[in-house]
């Protein structure tokens, strides 16, 4: 059986692999379109919250993927590598880790490098000025 139809019996919801994959990969589609349609002038459709959403949406990928061990032998590592790469190409390093401060359930992920996507903030834009802004100021900072 492929991994991507498999369920994940978790306590609070049972996904299967493909949803978290899709979700994933929906979300870097959108993070992508509102960078290429709302300057930083404006604010666009896609903000803060939803970027955080984003962010926990790869977590949950991450706890999939060592749950049923998907490896480079599985098609499921590519597409979410896929979607990875495009995430990078659209955001940059966050070398104050603000996000991971702004949300206080990353917190916990703030020494673990494998959550790289928690410490990367939007490539400009509008989103990428509301991430920063609003990251700033719930870590307590200045912005």
């Amino acid at each position: 059986m492929a991994k991507f139809a498999q369920v994940l019996e978790w306590p609070y919801r049972k996904p299967t692999v493909g949803d978290l994959i899709g979700s994933w990969s929906a979300y870097v589609l959108q993070i992508a379109d509102d960078l290429s349609n709302f300057t930083s002038e404006v604010v666009g459709e896609f903000g803060y919250h939803d970027y955080i959403g984003a962010l926990f949406a790869r977590n949950f990928v991450e706890e999939a993927i060592d749950e049923v061990s998907i490896t480079k032998d599985d098609v499921e590592y590519y597409l979410i590598r896929t979607a990875d790469e495009y995430f990078r190409a659209l955001t940059r390093n966050d070398p104050g880790k603000v996000v991971i401060a702004s949300e206080p359930d990353f917190a916990k992920y703030a020494l673990n490098e494998k959550y790289w996507w928690l410490r990367r903030i939007p490539n400009g834009g509008a989103l990428g000025y509301e991430v920063s802004r609003v990251a700033r100021a719930q870590a307590g900072l200045k912005y």
